[in-house]
């Protein structure tokens, strides 16, 4: 069956579950048809299904797609089409695709043996080859321009930034570049997908056009990753290869300005070693934010001469015949560079490619040890700390505020958090044949251990029937892990909850807390990242609130009252602490799931009586995943941003309106503050209350207080004022 074969089996079979579906819902079918059409509808889904993975197992071998195969014939026009192409954004199977169009000019030879190279390519760090095909039919783009019939695409993955884009808006006026960590964690990325092509078989391959605009950015990642792109010009360097080199002017090495640029078989490692210089270069622009010869605008691509091999390029500071680069320096190096960057740039960075490195002496340098050695303090040690904050015993399992962040105080971006639909989770909930809920307990194997947890049980039992607590149903945590999902792989985290009670939690925290040692918690939990399905007994949230104070908005502590029977994390402590419970659950899909960004609302509802409906609710960020260890309790932090235009007018309260709110009757009586404290939400004055009371803090208000920080003021920022106050405690 050929591809063409294929595809209209896949239409017909469509037409045909359609036409089922019609015949289904009409009213004049009795009962027993619509059982017989509903199994044949079933069947002609899974046909459907079935030949729709033999299309894309034939488009896959084959390498083409045609210009009807995209799911919709509007291509979306990017700005970022090049001297040779024009690109666009397409649907393809349900994901979005980055189709390539390529000038008339460029020879369908050309673009077959770049769709080649790039079908032949799987890695990480470079960008992944969906296929090619020619326009062959007249269609539109969302311009409403023409899309020239006859002309060659190749499709790839959709990923819409690229690291020049991410330079260029991380750019404030405290930081010119990247920060160190963002440098040596991209750089390693790059250099790792470079690896890749200079050590390919059965030939090496030179990409020859490296620079920062081809270099793709999937932000959508928990850990940015890199992707190298544009293969347009890149060479496989086999025995009999020439060709006349063209690329970018401003990042190429200098052996190739020289009048005779064609590369044969003993120029092999000579064309390597050009992607070396490139990539030198690409490590400066990180660090300073600034191009090669960034004082000369118009640099751009040579143009081949017609009579000989020589290139010509345009610029100001000299004729357009000129093969000779600029007189001035082209890269200032830093003076302040840290040694481990700078160890790198100087073996890249180097005039004569004979006396440059490699790809594998550069690699080298980045594993004479293991870890990125700018890694900032609070993800050096297992437990989270953070210049004076030490001791907190909270360990962060993931968190969307990584050292990349900085901050929407300087980028005036929305800050960066989990999306809202990955936070409504699965549970786990068991009936009894009462239609009862039975709590879901796993007791610890060891019969001491068990034994000891019945007899705690029991206790707190005793206090739950003497109205001495409320033993409600609890919400536990029982499994925690990413996964990459979505039309853009979008790596997200997914939480699995079970139902229980909170005696249980209660008994098993004492269990925790006074009996283990500390070789039977390693026993139990041998990596803290992963859930223990015996010891995870709940789940809590604890959003920070930012009130709509103008100038300046406040950022709201209190110091909780001490109740019986309540456990007292600490003596001070922000926003609101809310448990996860059966109010969150929402039906979705026959399937019981709770909803976390539904139970920060009732939290600030219930604790501060500030009311989220509708959009208001977009502004919850929550940003990070935390186990407190010593009690062994599981949780998501974040906070709401009061001045957010999310927020409806009449819900962006100052302090004054909240401060109110703290202690009217009403509320829960577990939250009986004894003080509201207000402090102004700049760098300068948290960092110094934070400084003076740490101490008395919550361990988890530790954690959300500094990851509040980073989002709005930027991580580097964050950790030099925490380190600059170190030296006062």
């Amino acid at each position: 069956m050929t591809l063409s074969d294929i595809k209209r089996a896949v239409e017909n079979a469509s037409e045909i579950k359609e036409q089922l579906g019609k015949l289904k819902t009409s009213d004049n079918s009795p009962p027993h048809h619509v059982r017989m059409i509903s199994s044949l509808e079933a069947k002609a889904e899974q046909l459907v299904d079935t030949l729709n993975v033999w299309k894309n197992s034939a488009v896959s071998q084959s390498g083409v797609i045609e210009q009807s195969d995209f799911d919709s014939p509007r291509w979306i026009k990017l700005k970022t089409s090049g001297h040779f192409s024009k690109m666009y954004q397409g649907s393809y199977t349900g994901s979005k695709v980055a189709i390539k169009l390529l000038n008339d000019d460029v020879k369908l030879e050309e673009s077959i043996a770049e769709g080649r190279l790039l079908k032949s390519l799987t890695h990480d760090h470079v960008v992944e080859f969906r296929g090619f095909g020619q326009t062959n039919e007249l269609q539109t783009d969302s311009n409403g321009e023409v899309v020239p019939i006859g002309r060659h695409y190749l499709v790839m993955q959709f990923i819409s930034s690229n690291l020049q884009r991410y330079v260029t808006n991380s750019i404030s006026h405290e930081r010119e570049g990247l920060s160190n960590f963002e440098v040596w964690d991209f750089g390693k990325q790059i250099l790792s997908g470079l690896l890749y092509l200079h050590k390919h078989k059965p030939f090496p391959i030179a990409h020859m056009d490296l620079k920062p605009d081809n270099i793709l950015l999937d932000e959508g990642q928990i850990h940015p990753r890199v992707k190298l792109a544009d293969f347009g010009l890149s060479l496989p360097l086999s025995q009999d290869n020439i060709k006349t080199y063209g690329g970018h002017a401003r990042w190429m090495a200098p052996e190739l300005w020289l009048s005779q640029t064609s590369l044969h078989q003993q120029s092999k490692e000579l064309c390597l070693k050009s992607d070396v210089f490139s990539y030198g270069l690409i490590l400066l622009f990180l660090i300073t934010g600034k191009t090669p010869w960034h004082s000369i605008t118009d640099l751009d691509y040579p143009t081949a001469s017609s009579s000989s091999n020589s290139s010509s390029f345009s610029s100001s500071s000299r004729s357009s015949s000129s093969s000779e680069p600029p007189d001035e320096e082209r890269f200032e190096i830093p003076g302040n560079l840290a040694p481990e960057l700078l160890a790198i740039i100087q073996h890249c960075y180097v005039e004569k490619p004979t006396d440059r490195a490699n790809c594998s002496q550069v690699n080298d340098l980045y594993y004479k040890g293991c870890e990125n050695p700018f890694h900032v303090k609070d993800e050096s040690g297992e437990f989270f700390s953070y210049g004076f904050l030490e001791n907190t015993n909270i360990f962060v399992a993931d968190s969307k505020v990584t050292e990349s962040t900085k901050g929407t105080a300087y980028t005036n971006q929305l800050p960066v958090g989990y999306q809202h639909s990955h936070l409504v989770c699965e549970v786990n909930v068991e009936k009894m044949k009462s239609g009862k809920v039975k709590p879901i307990v796993e007791r610890p194997t060891d019969p001491v251990l068990a034994e000891k947890f019945q007899q705690n049980f029991a206790r707190w039992q005793i206090l739950a029937s003497e109205n001495k607590i409320f033993n409600h149903s609890s919400i536990a945590l029982k499994s925690l892990h990413l996964t990459r999902e979505g039309e853009e792989e979008q790596q997200q985290i997914v939480f699995k909850f079970a139902q229980t009670r909170y005696v249980i939690h209660r008994a098993m925290r004492e269990l925790w807390m006074k009996t283990l040692t500390s070789d039977q918690k390693e026993e139990a939990v041998p990596a803290k990242g992963i859930v223990s399905t015996v010891y995870s007994n709940s789940f809590g949230l604890h959003v920070a609130v930012i009130t709509a104070d103008k100038p300046t908005p406040k950022f709201i502590f209190a110091r909780r009252a001490r109740r019986e029977g309540l456990p007292s994390p600490g003596n001070i402590t922000c926003g609101a602490v809310e448990s996860c419970s059966v109010q969150d659950y929402i039906e979705e899909d026959g399937k019981t799931k709770i909803s976390l960004v539904r139970t920060a609302v009732r939290g600030l509802n219930e604790e501060l009586r500030v009311v989220l409906e509708g959009n208001d609710v977009d502004a919850i960020t929550l940003s990070t995943v935390y186990l407190k260890y010593d009690t062994h309790e599981w949780g998501l932090c974040g906070f709401i941003d009061l001045n957010d235009e999310r927020v409806r007018p009449d819900n962006r309260l100052t302090f004054e309106q909240l401060k109110s709110r703290f202690t009217m009757g009403g509320l829960k009586s577990k939250y009986k503050h004894e003080e509201v404290v207000a402090v102004d939400f700049n760098l300068t004055k948290m960092v110094q209350f934070v400084r003076e009371n740490c101490k008395q803090f919550a361990s988890s208000t530790k954690l959300v207080v500094v990851k509040v920080l980073q989002s709005f003021f930027g991580v580097t920022s964050v950790e030099r004022a925490f380190k600059k106050n170190t030296s006062l405690t």
